[in-house]
């Protein structure tokens, strides 16, 4: 199933700002975990002690019988037997401050699982792929990179807030959708023409529209202005 979202990202600010964007590009490729940071305890999430106190943690309230929570922390640890409540206690003494711990993430973090996190505050669920950038002057930066499924609208929204530059993004997806949106420190992503809702990409019924067309020129040469790479698979221009 196509997934992929190419991205071209024209960053406009200080010289100051940019260099601090581009510390945070090794190999030309934007690094989101610098930029908007997993919490560690999100990263802990998935670890067998804090699986086990998730799942124990309704036998601990008078909920549910110790043997359907322990079927439960089986299937998801990928156990092929179902261990007693003694021998999981045995392992984890401490299966009471992970369970407190537990509803401490889910009150400050929702389910925190890291994927399900990083889809919500990234707006994909990915790092960034096959990144290329490009410093045009002290004043403007040009990034184009991939990312699963959608452009991450959350990197770019926190990019503007929090190094105050001014952000202009075009994309397509294997889908065929497209967007062009730009980002000011002085909004959350204000849209400044998102046609995703419109047309796909390789729609035809809008050509008669004269800011429609001009629309569509900006996103292709956004994209297509990515330098040469090693890389064959870079962002595709639109048709």
């Amino acid at each position: 199933m196509p997934n992929i979202a190419s991205n071209a990202v024209y960053i406009t600010g200080t010289k100051a700002q940019l260099d601090a964007i581009v510390a945070m590009c090794p190999g030309g490729k934007l690094d989101f975990q610098q930029v908007c940071p997993i919490p560690a305890a999100v990263l802990e999430e998935g670890t067998p002690g804090l699986v086990a106190a998730k799942c124990l943690r309704p036998f601990y309230q008078g909920e549910q019988t110790p043997d359907d929570c322990l079927r439960a922390y089986a299937e998801q640890c990928g156990l092929k037997t179902v261990p007693s409540l003694e021998d999981v206690e045995a392992q984890y003494p401490d299966l009471k401050a992970l369970g407190d711990k537990q509803e401490w993430l889910n009150q400050n973090y929702g389910d925190a699982d890291p994927i399900i996190w990083v889809c919500h505050e990234w707006g994909t669920k990915w790092n960034s792929i096959r990144g290329v950038m490009q410093r045009v002057s002290d004043s403007e930066l040009r990034l184009w990179f991939d990312t699963a499924w959608a452009p991450p609208h959350g990197i770019l929204v926190e990019l503007t807030q929090k190094w105050g530059v001014t952000l202009k993004l075009a994309y397509t997806t294997e889908q065929g959708h497209c967007g062009l949106r730009k980002y000011t420190p002085e909004g959350p992503g204000a849209v400044w023409a998102d046609l995703e809702t419109e047309f796909r990409c390789e729609s035809t019924e809008d050509e008669g529209s004269q800011e429609t067309r001009a629309i569509k020129d900006t996103l292709s040469a956004m994209l297509a202005a990515q330098p040469d790479t090693p890389d064959p698979q870079g962002p595709s221009s639109l048709t």
